[in-house]
């Protein structure tokens, strides 16, 4: 797992390919990296956000999905409050 997957980690190579970057905090799927740390909070999933010692692939793909939200509606997620949890309950 990528865990810090957010919009200044997606990279545009020059063939336009879209690749990842910073994988500082790089886990096998199913663990938890060694300091506990995760990336930024507004990318992170609810599950993330739990502490489920068991993270999946999900959490990756629910910060690629508001990676996308984000740069295509070229709004700033939420930090906090009821819009930033209500993206983790339905996607609202």
């Amino acid at each position: 797992m990528h865990l810090d997957v957010k919009p200044s980690n997606l990279l545009i190579a020059a063939d336009s390919a879209l690749k990842l970057g910073d994988f500082g905090l790089v886990a096998p799927l199913g663990e938890r990296p060694v300091d506990g740390a995760e990336g930024d909070d507004r990318y992170l999933s609810a599950e993330c956000l739990r502490g489920d010692h068991e993270h999946a692939a999900s959490v990756d793909v629910f910060a690629l999905g508001i990676s996308i939200l984000e740069l295509s509606t070229r709004q700033p997620l939420p930090a906090s409050g009821d819009r930033w949890h209500a993206l983790r309950r339905n996607g609202a």
